[in-house]
């Protein structure tokens, strides 16, 4: 019986050992087993300006699906709802299944449709810490991953995984702690082409269930400035039924 206890713990210890980045990146992207979501979400700016606060409320719906064949892994929508000065603004994602996401902005006030490229994607996403890129998911095209060691977060033992980012990016690397037994992603740190330090994620609030596994709080800040963008996440419907229709172009400038 020792023997076998032995055995059982060197299989498990070796396993760990020999994991690669690229398995890790994979289990966290593969764990989430949700087909359908919608959610509200509150995202809340504070800037920091010759010392003071300024702090800006934006309200959103977020509708996302989850495809098991086709050339699209997943497609998102996300609807302004305040303030009103943004109200009707759309945003479409459609994550490719090979890489890379197609992103497409509508803004009310101009009632058009724009394609955001792949050199637009460095910009802050309405004017918050999130950029464009930083809303792709992980596994974009030219991205590396490497297993850089372990740690602790919270009580919460961690695999160390560093990004080679693709050409467009306007990251030298990132630096993500990703949960080794739930494979949920708990924190990043965001190094710019100096390979200096200028933003940190951090993602460990979350809801969890047996069916599904949910981020309630995100806080993006910026090292140098002092700013920070929180993303309050509530009121999440999952597996409902969300038509196709949903996510097109068309549904952006007239919702359904």
């Amino acid at each position: 019986m020792k023997k076998l206890i032995l055995l059982i713990t060197t299989s498990v210890y070796l396993q760990a050992a020999d994991i690669s980045g690229r398995d890790i990146i994979n289990n966290m992207v593969s764990s989430d087993k949700v087909l359908t979501t919608e959610m509200n979400i509150k995202l809340i700016h504070t800037e920091i300006k010759h010392g003071k606060e300024k702090i800006k409320i934006r309200e959103l719906v977020r509708y996302n699906k989850r495809y098991s064949d086709g050339i699209y892994k997943s497609k998102s929508l996300i609807r302004f709802q305040k303030p009103d000065i943004i109200k009707g603004t759309g945003f479409l994602v459609w994550a490719n299944r090979t890489g890379g996401n197609e992103q497409w902005l509508f803004l009310p006030k101009v009632n058009s449709v724009r394609k955001i490229e792949a050199q637009e994607k460095t910009k802050s996403f309405m004017n918050t810490e999130f950029s464009y890129e930083d809303l792709d998911s992980f596994n974009q095209p030219d991205e590396q991953y490497f297993k850089q060691g372990e740690e602790e977060i919270n009580g919460v033992n961690c695999y160390i995984v560093e990004v080679i980012g693709h050409s467009n990016t306007q990251y030298k690397r990132r630096l993500a702690w990703i949960d080794s037994q739930d494979w949920l992603l708990q924190k990043v740190e965001f190094y710019d082409k100096n390979n200096k330090l200028i933003k940190i994620l951090t993602t460990n609030d979350y809801l969890k269930s047996e069916q599904f596994c949910f981020t309630k709080k995100m806080k993006m800040q910026n090292i140098q400035t002092g700013s920070n963008t929180i993303m309050e996440i509530s009121d999440i419907k999952y597996n409902i039924d969300l038509p196709k229709s949903y996510f097109t172009k068309e549904a952006l400038v007239n919702p359904q």
